[in-house]
């Protein structure tokens, strides 16, 4: 039989003017949603109400929720702490769960989220799955990733959003295990089908950046539209950054600037950190940079740690705002506090490179180390190179050759480099050109261009792997070609001893773009090449330097 929802509503009528009360609160829920009969909100508290009166715990439960919510009735908290009470007392879980709500937000009582906690594991122990979801997210947030890790296994077999979303968090954070980025980017997924908002922000996130998938910005904008469309601040920041930068759709800076207007709205910091943006660029606003500090400092203030990092970059460089290192240093440091890595690495390095502020090196050690446990390799490089110098922290061998593993581990290039350099100098621990020649390979593999260059002199020399000029030479081109001063002065080096017009072009090309690169021992070499040259061959070089791009 197919549905006929006009049909039900005169057959629930029928009942519930007998005083059948599971028909006078079906009926009160098809007059809310205007389900086969017109939407009215004043009829339906009529029948919760009939219904309630009579003890029916979903038509108390279904009043209380109409008084919180003032649809049909004045709103009401304290009246609607009591039915549902009322209905909790009769074991009705739904009405347990909003007892708990009322504590968790203060409605009509002190907020106690001790008692809320009571409520929703009362709650989940009758079966509900929002309770074991919303337990799960309380232990979440306690720090207790075990008891939320057990309390969201359990919603999550109920088919509970929430409890998936927490999960997802857990495992997306390596809390309870290694981190597992792809399964927990199904389980946001799952919860996002359901409905839920902000598993469809993080959702369309995890589509824009790859995170646990691959990336896809137009499924990326379809769910974020979707969490967007629901209200939902962060996903209507990350949709405005979509339309600025034509991620997924096209662009459209003044869709993306109403959509940072909503969010900000909502208290949302990142969005006033992208509508500084917007003022930086001048995107749907005429490019203003005091008014982009403006809009940092708010971002800054109200807790943002991108829009702290700009206002200290922004603070360091004069722009839109009077040029201020000292108090840019202290925004830096209010940004790191809570590890975000792109103001930790900016910190470090203006710490340890004592321009406009003074040097720092073991402060610069203390951020370093922060970066570092989180797994970053650029820090823990560059806290392997601070323990290999003796810079801000007594000098240790192990300490340093631990910390680039642990970066080289990672696929980063420079800590490849820098084990080669350890075992190639031979003052921290025992001479090792073989272990060195291999490292410098891995770090030449990496698109290092000190790798390459030394692995290409070693090869010239035979010095810890077999001597071969032409692999060794090939190295250095490498090298020079994405722009590595000494490769490039050694490559103009090796053409000059040709005697050829053509090689000594090659020559006095290579050595000019050393000497442009800052390699100074390269001036004398390229004037004793430029000597043997006419005036056209000299063009000819000109030329050739003009064309030169960096390889990547």
């Amino acid at each position: 039989m197919p549905k006929d929802f006009s049909q039900a509503a005169l057959w629930y009528r029928k009942a519930a003017e007998h005083g059948f009360a599971p028909a006078q609160n079906r009926l009160g829920l098809m007059h809310d949603h205007g389900q086969g009969i017109p939407t009215n909100a004043v009829e339906a508290v009529q029948w919760y109400r009939r219904a309630a009166g009579m003890g029916y715990a979903p038509a108390q439960l279904n009043l209380g929720l109409s008084m919180t919510w003032g649809s049909g009735t004045p709103t009401n908290m304290v009246e609607a702490l009591r039915l549902f009470r009322k209905a909790a007392e009769s074991g009705y879980p739904p009405a347990v769960y909003q007892v708990a709500m009322a504590f968790k937000l203060g409605r009509s009582v002190e907020t106690n989220q001790q008692e809320a906690l009571k409520w929703f594991t009362k709650a989940a122990e009758l079966g509900l799955p929002q309770g074991c979801g919303a337990v799960a997210a309380y232990w979440a947030d306690e720090g207790n990733h075990q008891s939320a890790a057990v309390w969201a296994e359990s919603g999550v077999k109920k088919g509970d959003a929430c409890s998936q979303l927490v999960l997802a968090h857990l495992l997306e954070g390596g809390k309870v295990g290694p981190p597992n980025k792809p399964e927990a980017f199904k389980l946001k997924k799952l919860a996002a089908e359901q409905g839920l908002a902000r598993a469809a922000s993080e959702l369309g996130y995890d589509l824009l950046y790859g995170i646990g998938v691959a990336t896809n910005p137009p499924e990326a904008v379809k769910w974020l539209t979707v969490a967007a469309e629901k209200g939902e601040s962060s996903a209507q920041n990350t949709l405005g950054v979509c339309y600025d930068d034509g991620d997924g759709v096209p662009v459209n800076h003044e869709l993306a600037r109403q959509l940072f207007l909503r969010a900000m709205e909502q208290g949302e910091g990142l969005a006033m950190v992208n509508l500084a943006r917007q003022y930086r660029k001048g995107w749907a606003v005429q490019q203003n940079d005091q008014e982009a500090f403006y809009w940092y400092q708010r971002a800054a203030e109200a807790g943002a740690e991108h829009g702290q990092l700009w206002l200290g970059q922004m603070l360091m460089e004069g722009k839109g705002t009077a040029r201020d290192p000292v108090a840019a240093v202290e925004w830096l440091r209010r940004a790191s506090k809570g590890g975000y890595l792109p103001a930790i690495q900016f910190l470090v390095q203006t710490l340890q490179s004592g321009v406009d502020v003074e040097k720092r090196p073991e402060e610069a050690v203390f951020w370093l180390r922060r970066g570092a446990e989180q797994g970053d390799p650029f820090c823990q490089n560059l806290l392997g190179f601070c323990y290999s110098q003796g810079n801000g922290v007594a000098k240790d061998v192990s300490q340093a050759l631990d910390w680039f593993q642990k970066a080289a581990a990672q696929g980063y290039a420079r800590a490849e480099y820098n084990i080669g350099l350890v075992y190639f100098d031979g003052t921290l621990m025992e001479k090792n050109v073989e272990i060195a020649a291999r490292h410098f390979e891995a770090a030449a593999k990496l698109g290092s261009t000190d790798g390459s260059f030394a692995l290409g002199l070693l090869y010239n020399l035979g010095n810890g792997v077999r001597k071969d000029v032409e692999k060794g030479m090939a190295w250095i081109l490498s090298a020079a070609e994405r722009g590595h001063p000494a490769a490039q002065r050694s490559m103009g080096l090796a053409y000059s001893n040709k005697p050829t017009s053509s090689s000594l072009i090659y020559a006095a090309k290579w050595l000019r773009l050393a000497v442009a690169s800052g390699e100074t021992a390269a001036q004398k070499d390229l004037k004793d090449v430029e000597a043997q040259l006419n005036a056209e061959q000299l063009a000819e070089v000109e030329k050739r330097v003009k064309e030169f791009v960096p390889k990547k």
